[in-house]
């Protein structure tokens, strides 16, 4: 009675209700786990995660690859489309991805000429073989001989059709889909009509 008087409106269930309701706010905050990112151990982590990565990639004789190396700084000058032309891409017609066959780069080669010229030749003969219909089975087979895991190799040309084309160009269920938008102009660019 004594609160239903000090507390007109509210009263006593109303004044227990306000404690329940602070009594479970209180617990929920007294159980939150902060969580902080430190960006310094998270680029550490990010440096010895591609040391691993290098590590971990197997070349086929069982030697360093130093072509590989030595390549790579030479195919990003040459391969890339500046930003500006990347975006234009992007903006003129974003439905229609087959436009991006026909923009030249300066030198007059196709994005998609430029895509094949930066894979490397396991890359190439894998993509070639993909799409003159190979099976699942015998790319995986391709590719342990190549030393990789097929995985790995169609992450890596999607990787390089990403970086060149704007998106990736195929996937892995339980077969290997080539995206029918780009299919043409991959025929093309690797010969393989």
């Amino acid at each position: 009675r004594l609160l239903d008087k000090l507390l007109p409106g509210t009263g006593s269930k109303g004044f227990l209700s306000e404690i329940d309701l602070a009594v479970k706010e209180f617990y929920i905050n007294s159980k939150k786990t902060v969580v902080t990112v430190n960006q310094v151990n998270l680029e550490k982590i990010r440096e010895n995660a591609l040391i691993t990565q290098e590590k971990l990639i197997v070349i086929a004789d069982g030697g360093i690859d130093d072509d590989v190396s030595d390549a790579q700084p030479a195919q990003a000058e040459r391969l890339h489309l500046p930003p500006a032309d990347a975006e234009a891409i992007n903006e003129s017609r974003p439905d229609i991805k087959q436009e991006r066959s026909f923009v030249l780069n300066p030198g007059g080669t196709s994005v998609w000429d430029m895509f094949a010229s930066s894979l490397l030749p396991d890359e190439l003969a894998a993509l070639t073989d993909i799409l003159k219909g190979a099976s699942v089975k015998s790319m995986h087979d391709f590719a342990r001989n190549s030393g990789y895991m097929l995985e790995v190799l169609l992450d890596k040309i999607n990787q390089k059709a990403l970086d060149i084309t704007g998106d990736t160009i195929l996937e892995l269920t339980d077969k290997i889909l080539i995206f029918d938008d780009y299919l043409e102009n991959l025929r093309k660019a690797v010969k393989c009509e």
